[in-house]
């Protein structure tokens, strides 16, 4: 029996979501939750409106993928619908390289030209973009978000709910704390504290969360 796909957002990830897994063999799209119903009118998805998010009733059969790119909410929406007893749905694009001894979690996305590397763990809830690169052995914990072209060296550790703008680099070895955000075409050559912000390099933190 096919899964009932049911997809949380109704913005351009959305739709790029529900055109690639519309064809996976594995499951139909049963529709897609979201709190603005005009935003999804005007989205030109052709599945049915499920409601507001927090008003929707878990099913058996319900699988769910958080389709926000970049969303604050992302984080405790997984969490509140994970403690319902809510199942999520992993994609992988085909066009990704993923070796086979990676670890994968629950409600991961990969989408195409992505190269996640030997022995690689990613968490839950984790949002990789078209064009990244994780090397060999880094663990990646829950819910952070990897923008296009971000590629993160060999050995890293970065800890939940990390946001990489496009172009970010990190080097190998190295760890992100929880809640950082890295702006965009910055490099990362040593360790970040949590909750901070950094663009260019280290040395412009800014504590903003």
């Amino acid at each position: 029996m096919k899964k009932d796909l049911i997809i949380i957002g109704c913005g351009g990830l959305a739709r790029e979501i529900c055109f690639y897994t519309s064809m996976n063999s594995d499951v139909r799209i049963k529709g897609i939750l979201a709190d603005d119903e005009k935003k999804y009118k005007s989205s030109k998805l052709n599945f049915p409106y499920l409601g507001k998010i927090y008003d929707y009733k878990v099913k058996e059969n319900d699988y769910f993928i958080i389709a926000f790119g970049a969303h604050p909410s992302k984080f405790q929406i997984y969490d509140d619908f994970a403690k319902n007893g809510a199942k999520f749905y992993t994609f992988i694009h085909p066009q990704s390289i993923v070796f086979d001894t990676c670890e994968i979690g629950d409600g991961v996305i990969i989408m195409p030209f992505c190269v996640i590397g030997d022995n690689v763990k990613i968490s839950n809830n984790v949002f990789i973009n078209k064009f990244v690169n994780i090397g060999h052995d880094t663990i990646i914990s829950k819910s952070s978000i990897f923008s296009p072209y971000t590629m993160i060296g060999g050995g890293s550790y970065i800890e939940e709910n990390v946001f990489f703008s496009s172009g970010s680099i990190i080097a190998p070895n190295t760890k992100v704390g929880a809640n950082c955000v890295v702006s965009a075409n910055t490099f990362i050559k040593k360790g970040l504290q949590e909750n901070s912000f950094v663009f260019n390099n280290v040395k412009n933190i800014i504590k903003v969360r």
